[in-house]
């Protein structure tokens, strides 16, 4: 193995790992500034559910119908794409003026980030196979690990300092 592939390779691991931190990130986000969106929105606590919640349940409806796509198209495609589509969910969620427009927000992040664990794997086991696949896919583990957790007391001291919109 060259070093330029070998290069390559961790490059690929990089994207797909700061892909799935983002991911989990998202994840626990809203826990940290739920007393915010309650006093933005005038929001019960089960309206404050069904906004986190669509996240989640968006994410998990999706992740059939992207591994099989994995399968039949690029893992790279599908990873930028919801890359792409989850930040237009950040910004708008971080925008939102309604509940329903923040209630939408989510769901394109939920669908966005959906695209990273799935197509990730397929693709690091294309790039890395064999005997290093277990300890990359540990460390993707890892990165969104790390992911979850900036998304407590670090993503609190943000919000303090910013605020909860410019912290999306």
């Amino acid at each position: 193995m060259s070093s330029r592939s070998s290069a390559n390779k961790w490059a690929l691991f990089a994207l797909c790992a700061i892909a799935y931190f983002f991911a989990n990130f998202h994840r626990v986000s809203s826990a940290v500034i739920a007393s915010d969106l309650q006093q933005e929105f005038n929001a019960s606590s089960s309206v404050l559910g069904v906004l986190s919640s669509t996240y989640f349940w968006v994410y998990a409806l999706l992740q059939l119908p992207l591994g099989m796509a994995a399968d039949r198209y690029s893992p790279r495609l599908l990873i930028a794409m919801g890359m792409a589509i989850a930040t237009l969910g950040a910004l708008a969620f971080g925008l939102s003026r309604s509940l329903g427009v923040a209630v939408v927000a989510r769901t394109l992040a939920g669908a966005g980030v959906a695209a990273v664990y799935i197509p990730s794997l397929k693709l690091l086991g294309e790039a890395f196979g064999g005997a290093n696949l277990p300890t990359v896919i540990g460390l993707l583990i890892a990165a969104g690990n790390v992911g979850s957790l900036s998304a407590s007391s670090p993503f609190a001291v943000l919000v303090a300092a910013v605020g909860w919109r410019w912290s999306f």
